[in-house]
């Protein structure tokens, strides 16, 4: 019997993205054997092999992305897309300014998140035994 290896890459959305491809696996009853990543894909694998489904570790990203202290980073502002018609013109310019504001800030820092921060996000992921993982 053959099995089936996963390597997941890191990148934030990128990272994010492979939460798409592990509920398509788990559509087609694809039994994933090892799972291994980088940076946002290690996140993401970890949390797979903990909760052993893709609906539960994207269930858990929406509720820390929406989590208070987590929004307070203004991480809306780096959407690609915040053009909408109905924006005036120093709406969209205000828009504009704020993503490349946040994006600077992320690039200047050894970190997105104060340590504090950081701390309270890590709190929220589970602190579990590989062997009681669920895959």
């Amino acid at each position: 019997m053959s099995k089936f290896g996963l390597a997941l890459g890191g990148g934030g959305a990128r990272g994010l993205a492979h939460i798409g491809l592990l509920k398509v696996l788990d559509e087609e009853n694809i039994k994933i054997h090892s799972i291994t990543g980088c940076s946002m894909g290690a996140l993401v694998g970890g949390l797979y092999a903990y909760y052993g489904n893709a609906k539960e570790v994207e269930d858990f990203i929406l509720k820390a992305i929406k989590h208070p202290k987590f929004v307070e980073l203004g991480t809306d502002k780096l959407k690609e897309n915040n053009k909408k018609p109905d924006k005036s013109y120093f709406e969209q310019f205000y828009d504009y300014i704020g993503t490349r504001i946040q994006a600077l800030k992320a690039l200047n820092r050894l970190s997105y998140f104060d340590e504090e921060l950081a701390k309270e996000i890590y709190q929220m992921i589970p602190d579990s035994p590989i062997e009681k993982s669920k895959n």
